[in-house]
């Protein structure tokens, strides 16, 4: 195993869409999506102008009109950086919001609450995403005792954060997929076999993405062991 470590994080956009689109309408928001990402990646190997910190936008995915998913680094907050692909940051498009990554904390419970409420975004130019913040909060729950010979435990807060906001995407795209498949087919549209098919690709690189973290647990117990 290398000793890099690659974490994934998945960041959802949100977009305040009271109205269902049509299917060809989503189709052209995902390649116009995939256009734009692709200027986007084209123009990161071009532009030496970037800042300290700056996120980087690895992935980038159109669930339908209300909802993206973006997989990115760990960097300063999204909308402060360079332009990422389908934020509505134009006059003809609907902004996008960035919720933070809901984490849990012992002893704290939180209600459920389904993707299709509507929840007030954070303003703009305040936005909190767990990745901005991150390492405003690192360490605080650390035993540094055991961090100094067990690695394992200084990157747990790392492995919690990629896990959280890798089940939060989960939890979307699940209630996407049931949308999709308590729909009557061709009733009203036509089926949405194109959709299920969208959605298998991300939940193959979800599959990958877990496997690989599995990967790293599973050595590090390796190397615990044969240190004992």
């Amino acid at each position: 195993m290398s000793n890099i470590y690659r974490f994934k994080f998945f960041t959802i956009g949100h977009k305040n869409n009271r109205h269902r689109t049509s299917q060809e309408e989503i189709y052209d928001l995902r390649g116009k999506a995939a256009n734009e990402f692709q200027r986007y990646q084209t123009e990161l190997k071009r532009n030496w102008d970037r800042k300290l910190g700056d996120s980087i936008v690895r992935n980038f995915h159109v669930l339908d009109e209300r909802h993206s998913n973006a997989c990115t680094d760990a960097g300063n907050d999204l909308t402060k950086g360079p332009r990422i692909p389908w934020l509505g940051d134009d006059a003809e498009s609907l902004p996008t919001t960035l919720p933070s990554i809901v984490q849990y904390r012992l002893r704290c419970a939180l209600n459920s609450r389904s993707i299709n409420e509507s929840t007030a975004g954070p303003q703009k130019g305040s936005n909190t995403q767990s990745l901005a913040i991150f390492p405003e909060g690192y360490g605080s729950g650390l035993d540094w005792s055991l961090a100094k010979s067990d690695r394992s435990h200084v990157l747990s807060d790392v492995f919690r954060l990629t896990a959280f906001s890798q089940k939060q995407l989960l939890n979307v795209m699940k209630e996407k997929i049931m949308a999709e498949t308590n729909r009557l087919p061709l009733s009203n549209e036509n089926p949405t076999l194109a959709n299920l098919l969208y959605f298998r690709n991300i939940l193959q690189d979800q599959l990958s993405n877990a496997s690989y973290m599995l990967e790293l647990t599973n050595e590090q117990n390796k190397i615990l062991q044969n240190g004992r």
